[in-house]
């Protein structure tokens, strides 16, 4: 889903406050549109607001939100590489080169989901774009969160396909988890499903769970 602004509650994600600013929460970020009405973004980064980071679905930030907020980039579908080999990870490296304070990266945004906002990448070339652009940020001290898959069972399906076509070669810091109700379900058991395919994949005890 790519909706418009909004804000995205994490559960156990060890985020940091953005540098100099003393705001009461480390686990509240900001899904960010630009365009929107501009007197919103005095909400978003003004003094009482608990937010300390936005991403926008893309790799570059924007302007007029993130003198308060850390950003973290976004790979969105394969597209977001460029035309070039490398366009993310340049772009991303490029911004932690300059000083500014990139320590998370998010992964594609609902690869399998085709509509509503989904980036519809098949698993096999998700993995490929993931190895040559996202894997490499690791090496910058970079986390890394895994394609946030829609909450249906084709969205643990997809996950599963990621991790087998990257054959051990995706390293995942965290899980986000994009939740809208399903009957019948709870969302613990949509967190547990894709922890338990994310840890399996990984070899990795349950990753930290970011949920947007």
């Amino acid at each position: 889903m790519r909706p418009s602004t909004y804000t995205a509650l994490l559960s156990l994600a060890p985020l940091v406050i953005a540098d100099n600013v003393a705001l009461t929460s480390t686990k509240r970020g900001l899904c960010y549109v630009k365009g929107e009405d501009a007197k919103d973004d005095q909400t978003w980064d003004g003094s009482e607001s608990d937010l300390t980071w936005y991403y926008n679905y893309a790799a570059s930030p924007v302007s007029g939100i993130d003198d308060k907020l850390q950003f973290v980039p976004m790979i969105w579908d394969t597209s977001s590489a460029g035309d070039s080999p490398g366009s993310f990870y340049k772009t991303v490296k490029g911004l932690k080169d300059s000083g500014r304070k990139i320590e998370y990266i998010l992964g594609f945004n609902e690869p399998d989901g085709c509509k509503d906002g989904g980036s519809c990448i098949d698993a096999s070339t998700a993995a490929e774009a993931w190895i040559s652009e996202v894997e490499p940020l690791k090496n910058l001290g970079i986390k890394l969160g895994a394609p946030a898959v829609t909450g249906s069972p084709r969205g643990l399906t997809w996950l599963e396909d990621f991790y087998t076509a990257c054959d051990g070669g995706c390293t995942t810091d965290f899980m986000p988890i994009h939740w809208v109700r399903i009957p019948a379900e709870t969302p613990f058991s949509c967190f547990q499903s894709a922890n338990i395919v994310c840890s399996t994949a990984t070899l990795k005890a349950w990753p930290p769970t970011w949920v947007k």
